[in-house]
């Protein structure tokens, strides 16, 4: 008797086991099929939040040129440094190398990204060459990114002055024909859609919208 007994136990919790491990497996056979068909486009979309982000892309500033042709006013693309203050302040350590490249000194700098920790977007210097934009990258620092601006020239600008204006660092109208015509010159803005890596950094340009 004792022997059946131990049998039919021995059988039961056969029984539970394979019962327990048949049920999970069609558990999840149908939490699969669910993520796959029914919360496919949910999924998508918040993997695609994670790294895709839309900016915005400047247009630069219309031309003036005068009856002949030659041109008066043009703007050139230059780019700009800024930084996201919670990420960078994690590099506390190569925060000076940084100042020294920006010709800022290390306390203000450090002074600046606290005192605008809450932000995501801070300029550090505006309308730098393309040599010291190139060094500022290679540091490598988290949260470190350049803008794309548009810095205005004026090849006859001791002639032509009193006449043309001047714009503002941000490209716009100030005085003269750059300002009676500022919506004219003025350029539209675009935006894109971008990959981001988790530094914040563009990895990848997947289309213009």
């Amino acid at each position: 008797m004792k022997e059946k007994s131990s049998r039919y136990i021995s059988r039961g919790r056969r029984g539970f086991v394979l019962t327990a491990i048949l049920a999970a497996m069609v558990t999840l056979f149908g939490r699969a099929v669910y993520l796959q068909h029914y919360a496919q486009d949910f999924l998508q979309k918040e993997g695609e939040s994670r790294y895709q982000r839309v900016m915005t892309t400047p247009a630069h500033r219309g031309m003036i040129e005068d009856r002949n042709g030659e041109v008066l006013a043009i703007s050139s693309p230059v780019d700009s440094v800024w930084a996201n203050p919670k990420q960078t302040m994690q590099a506390a350590a190569q925060l000076s190398q940084l100042a020294q490249l920006l010709d800022i000194k290390a306390g203000e700098l450090h002074r600046r990204l606290a005192a605008r920790s809450s932000r995501s977007f801070v300029y550090l210097k505006r309308h730098v060459d393309p040599d010291l934009a190139r060094r500022v990258m290679e540091l490598q620092i988290p949260g470190i990114n350049l803008q794309r601006e548009y810095h205005r020239y004026y090849p006859m600008a001791e002639v032509t002055s009193h006449t043309l204006g001047f714009t503002n660092i941000d490209d716009r109208g100030q005085e003269g024909i750059e300002l009676a015509f500022d919506q004219w010159l003025s350029g539209e803005p675009g935006e894109k859609l971008v990959i981001k890596d988790r530094f914040g950094r563009i990895v990848e340009d997947v289309e213009r919208i």
